[in-house]
């Protein structure tokens, strides 16, 4: 036997993580280039043209492209929408963004200051219950969209347009990341949201970056009770919806590119906070886990052993498993790479943008899928055993329940942003 035991058992656990990536990137795919099945349209809340949608934007710092995304919301071509726009306080640096972009002259556009930061709930939770306490019956549906999103004109439309049928009452699309300087900390963060992305669509889970919740979902949930006990808005709602017996649908469409960069604390510190959500709030957290950890440490598992091999030499032992290894990396990173460039296709296809994807990009990739695997398992740790969580100079606290609190409000300060590249 030229292989150990050892060595055999290593090679069929990485070839069986090598399988379950291959099969969560291979559904990834299908989700976003599947043709759309046509839904039932009874009971339809959006596809009329003249159904009322409120777009609400939920502001604390100023993020890089914040005017940007304020111009974009002004150029959509939905042809009956309101903008509410929810500032966090008076002195917010986001003020400055909202005069450069002219929002406030905008018709059908209402921006006001949060007026209450309950101790139990995330103040982006509290502005948003500070919205939909004031709905009046012309709106049909909500779409929420975040400060680092830069939505194209038909963005509305498009999310919107499932609501109602089939009983879909949710409509998401996820982040996708594409930087305009490949820095190290910005394609470690590309690499892992690219396989979150897979999971996201297979369990389900919305973003609130981009989605939007018909008004039947809005009353039905008791948003009110269960936002306003949470940290995010957007995890919990896949449990909400299912104990209801309501749909959500993934939009392919309405995928949203991200150029923001960052360093690897501050991806680091993203990662805890989105594994942190998973972890309090969506009930595939368990498999989460259990993916996390195979897929980092077992390809660690088999270069350690391959070094064992060598040192007590045991070459063929070694050399098996040292180039398992390496053909794995290389199927991650041709996995990323091709999926990177397939959805930048697909978007500058059916939005006619310029394609952002670069070679410098791709080859700053290779090392980018190592260390993330190697990085992953701390991070993870962390949101596992999380007692608090830092969230946009906030400082929320998990209680033994499950719950958060804070212990009162603090103003986003200038100084926090000074140094920010990127909105985390």
């Amino acid at each position: 036997m030229l292989l150990s035991g050892w060595a055999w058992s290593l090679l069929g656990l990485l070839a069986a993580v090598a399988v379950m990536q291959i099969g969560i990137a291979l559904n990834q795919v299908w989700a976003i280039f599947r043709r759309e099945p046509e839904l039932d349209s009874g009971n339809a809340d959006c596809d009329d043209p003249t159904s009322h949608v409120m777009v609400v934007l939920c502001l604390r710092g100023a993020d890089p492209f914040l005017a940007d995304c304020l111009t974009a919301l002004m150029n959509l071509d939905y042809p009956d929408y309101e903008i509410r726009i929810v500032v966090d306080s008076a002195d917010d640096p986001a003020w400055r963004s909202i005069a450069d972009s002219g929002i406030e002259n905008f018709e059908g556009c209402r921006i006001e200051v949060l007026e209450n930061a309950p101790l139990k709930c995330g103040l982006k939770n509290a502005a948003l219950l500070q919205v939909i306490a004031q709905l009046d019956d012309r709106v049909n549906a909500i779409a929420l969209i975040d400060a680092d999103t830069i939505a194209h004109p038909s963005w509305l439309s498009e999310l919107v347009a499932p609501l109602g049928r089939g009983g879909v009452e949710l409509t998401t699309g996820i982040r996708w990341y594409l930087p305009t300087r490949p820095s190290l900390g910005s394609c470690l963060r590309l690499v892992w949201n690219a396989a979150a992305s897979g999971q996201m669509i297979a369990a389900s889970i919305p973003w609130g970056g981009s989605l939007a919740m018909s008004r039947r979902a809005v009353d039905a949930l008791d948003l009110e009770a269960h936002w306003g006990a949470g940290l995010s808005e957007d995890t919990m709602l896949t449990r909400l919806l299912r104990q209801h017996g309501m749909r959500q649908r993934f939009v392919p469409s309405v995928i949203m590119v991200n150029q923001e960069d960052c360093t690897v604390s501050e991806m680091m510190g993203w990662i805890k906070r989105q594994l942190l959500v998973a972890r309090l709030y969506h009930p595939s957290w368990p498999l989460t886990v259990v993916h996390g950890f195979l897929s980092a440490l077992v390809p660690l598992s088999c270069l350690i052993a391959s070094a064992g091999f060598a040192l007590t030499g045991q070459w063929f032992s070694a050399v098996g498993l040292g180039v398992s290894w390496l053909m794995y990396q290389l199927t991650v990173w041709l996995m990323v790479s091709i999926g990177l460039g397939l959805v930048d296709h697909k978007l500058a296809m059916i939005r006619n943008e310029p394609k952002r994807v670069s070679q410098q990009l791709i080859l700053g990739l290779v090392s980018a899928v190592v260390i993330v695997q190697l990085l992953y398992p701390f991070a993870l740790i962390s949101a596992m055993f999380a007692k608090r969580v830092h969230w946009r100079g906030m400082e929320y606290q998990i209680q033994g329940d499950g719950s958060i609190a804070h212990q009162g409000y603090r103003p986003y300060a200038s100084s926090e942003e000074a140094d920010r590249l990127a909105s985390l």
